[in-house]
């Protein structure tokens, strides 16, 4: 009797240790269809000037809406964002899972005007003269007095445009609420030394500077020259 007693109890544990230790799942209405519930949640990450990465950190997530709380809205998975202005701002990630079960979390972001530009580089997109030395100077508005920039010359040709001249060590822009404008001057030489003759001249304004924060400027000059600057914002 004890020998049956034993054996049962060893069955029923048997049978017991036998199975998985997992919930119990929720269904549809559809039989052999599994409910999955997403949960919704986000990382933020603040770049200058303007700008915020948001780093998708949700569950049993197949499709994402993202309303940035300025108007604009994505479906990508991880965007990045730059808004136009300074402010706090409500951005509100919506998850949907395969099965169509939605979550949703909202957190604020505050974005701050940079306080810090530098002048990182430029890029030669098209030249009007071909196989020459190549160099440029950045100038404050006072041209005769103050330059901020006065690269070497590089050998450039219309093979290799465009081409970035990218400076070692960004020079800061100090006084940009004081300046009026400044102008990148491209010179160009048969040989890597001297002044060098003036191929094109470009002006922007510190209102350009300080409006949007752009990281890189355009221009176009009227003999087909056109050159970018890059600037980094902190």
């Amino acid at each position: 009797m004890k020998k049956l007693f034993y054996c049962v109890a060893l069955a029923v544990c048997c049978a017991a240790c036998s199975e998985d230790p997992v919930s119990t799942p929720s269904w549809t209405n559809n039989p052999g269809t599994t409910t999955v519930v997403p949960t919704a949640d986000f990382q933020i990450k603040v770049q200058q000037p303007l700008t915020v990465v948001l780093i998708d950190k949700s569950e049993n997530a197949n499709y994402y809406r993202w309303d940035f709380g300025d108007g604009n809205t994505s479906t990508q998975k991880n965007p990045t964002h730059k808004y136009k202005g300074i402010g706090v701002y409500k951005v509100t990630l919506t998850v949907t899972s395969r099965t169509g079960n939605k979550s949703s979390i909202s957190k604020n972001v505050t974005v701050e005007a940079p306080t810090k530009c530098y002048f990182a580089g430029v890029t030669y997109k098209k030249l009007s003269v071909n196989n020459k030395y190549i160099k440029f100077k950045l100038l404050d508005d006072d041209v005769f007095t103050t330059t901020w920039v006065n690269s070497v010359y590089k050998l450039i040709s219309t093979a290799n445009l465009p081409y970035q001249f990218t400076l070692a060590s960004p020079t800061l822009m100090n006084g940009l609420a004081d300046d009026d404008w400044y102008v990148i001057n491209v010179y160009y030489s048969n040989s890597n030394s001297g002044n060098g003759t003036k191929l094109a001249g470009f002006k922007f304004y510190t209102s350009q500077l300080l409006s949007e924060y752009p990281t890189e400027l355009n221009w176009q000059a009227v003999d087909g020259n056109q050159i970018s600057c890059q600037f980094i914002w902190k």
